[in-house]
């Protein structure tokens, strides 16, 4: 990954955000059907699940530009947004195709190794030490796929939106989703990746840079000081009219001055080329 960038918003008009949420939906029904399809393929057929070729075979079909991390509520804002990008040339992976599928292959394994007992009426008591144990396995599995595929993306970009993050103060930055607190950590993690093209567009010399009860909310502090703020505005601009597309359009908004002014892209590898 090279930039990550929090997008104030998905700001279109109502029928604007529902025509690209409709073109957008074939795209993202048919990356979330491919995981759903791979997802089936890590089980043995002795009922056991292969870590290793869950790791190493993640997203084999999946190539994408720009990494969208948003919250589950605000779906309909993602699908769009990767809509919008599409059209200028980019290609787009939206994170909740992972960790809303990712749910069909713990309940196999639920069904296979944590059911306690039956029920009469067909309902399934699940074994809680057990059950809790398949969790994190695949969680833990479905976090490092999720990172590969990040470090994998040129660059990531966080809808920020009062559903994904909550600002108290400057001081207090957290979410309560914890895929994007992960998501977000990662972000600042992993190695930077300079494009080699990079050099081409000058960029190196430009960049300084189910009940009634409560339900269960964990906040988690996040940090986002080095994500580059932007705004659809901004991305219209870099396209400059459509004249800019796809990558040609991430290196307008890396060489964007007014965006990218006191900020180290490069992090520690600057001017170091992929």
């Amino acid at each position: 990954m090279f930039c990550p960038f929090k997008l104030d918003d998905v700001k279109f008009n109502e029928d604007e955000l529902q025509n690209l949420f409709t073109k957008g939906t074939k795209d993202y029904i048919k990356q979330a059907v491919t995981i759903d399809n791979s997802l089936k393929e890590y089980l043995n057929h002795d009922g056991s699940l292969s870590a290793t070729k869950m790791e190493n075979d993640w997203f084999p079909d999946i190539d994408a530009d720009v990494f969208i991390s948003h919250s589950h509520l605000d779906l309909k804002k993602a699908i769009a947004f990767a809509s919008y990008l599409n059209t200028l040339g980019l290609r787009t992976f939206i994170d909740s195709c992972v960790w809303e599928n990712y749910k069909d292959l713990l309940k196999k394994i639920d069904d296979k190794y944590c059911v306690s007992s039956i029920k009469t009426n067909g309902s399934v008591i699940y074994d809680y030490d057990t059950r809790n144990k398949s969790t994190a396995y695949v969680q833990t599995i479905l976090n490092s796929a999720l990172m590969k595929m990040i470090d994998k993306t040129e660059c990531l970009i966080l809808i920020e939106t009062p559903n994904s993050i909550k600002t108290k103060d400057l001081k207090s930055i957290t979410t309560e989703s914890c895929w994007i607190y992960s998501e977000l950590l990662m972000s600042n993690c992993l190695r930077r990746k300079v494009p080699k093209r990079a050099q081409k567009h000058n960029v190196s010399n430009r960049l300084n840079l189910i009940t009634d009860k409560k339900p269960l909310i964990v906040e988690y502090r996040v940090d986002t000081s080095h994500m580059v703020p932007i705004t659809i505005k901004d991305i219209e601009k870099a396209s400059n009219n459509g004249k800019n597309l796809g990558l040609d359009l991430l290196d307008q908004l890396y060489i964007n001055e007014e965006l990218v002014r006191g900020i180290n892209l490069y992090g520690e590898e600057n001017g170091k080329e992929d």
